[in-house]
C-alpha cells in the first residue's frame, strides 16, 4: 500500500466534500479520481446518491461506510452464478463477508458508530458547522479506509478473522 495513494483518496474526498458531494459520493469519486477504482463501470458513482445521510437523510448507516463497502464490492465482489448452487450460501460468508466486516468494525472503532444519526448526534442540527467538520474529516478517512481493504486480495481478505458477526462461529 502506498501512503501516498492513500492520502491521496483522502484529500480527494475531502475535497469532494467541500464541492457539495455527498458522503458516498465523496469517496466512491476519490476512489475514481485517483484511479484505484480503474476498469469499474463509472455508473456505479451514480447508484450511491441514496445512501447519503444515512440512506436518505434517515440517519441509518453513514453514506461514507457504504460507498467504501461498495467500492470494495466493485473491485472484489462476486458473480453468485459462477459459484455451483449448493455452495453459494456457504462461499459467500466464509469467505467475502469478513473484507466488510472488516471495514464495518474498523469504522465504528474510528466513529463510536456506523449509524449518521449516532455519529452527528453531538450537533444539534445538520447545517452546524462543527458537525459539517466532523463529517469532512471522518469522509476523508473513510475513503483512505476503503482504499486500504481495495489494496487487500481476496486470498488475504478470506483468511481475515470475523469481528462480531450474525453467523456465529463462521
Amino acid at each position: 500500500m502506498s501512503e501516498e495513494m492513500r492520502n491521496k483518496c483522502s484529500d480527494l474526498a475531502i475535497e469532494n466534500f467541500k464541492r457539495g458531494l455527498n458522503c458516498p459520493e465523496c469517496v466512491i469519486d476519490a476512489l475514481f479520481r485517483a484511479g484505484v477504482l480503474e476498469g469499474v463501470d463509472e455508473s456505479v458513482r451514480n447508484m450511491v446518491i441514496g445512501f447519503g445521510g444515512g440512506m436518505g437523510l434517515t440517519g441509518n448507516v453513514c453514506g461514507a461506510l457504504s460507498g467504501a463497502i461498495l467500492a470494495n464490492g466493485a473491485v472484489w465482489g462476486r458473480n453468485p452464478w459462477d459459484t455451483p448452487d449448493e455452495e453459494r450460501g456457504h462461499e459467500v460468508a466464509a469467505k467475502y463477508y469478513r473484507r466488510y466486516n472488516k471495514l464495518v468494525h474498523d469504522f465504528e472503532a474510528a466513529n463510536g458508530s456506523v449509524n449518521c444519526r449516532d455519529i452527528c448526534k453531538p450537533w444539534e442540527t445538520w447545517q452546524e458547522k462543527g458537525r459539517r467538520v466532523n463529517c469532512m474529516k471522518l469522509i476523508g478517512a473513510t475513503a483512505a479506509m476503503a482504499y486500504d481493504l481495495i489494496q487487500m486480495d481476496n486470498e488475504t481478505a478470506f483468511a481475515l478473522p470475523y469481528g462480531q458477526n450474525m453467523g456465529g462461529n463462521i
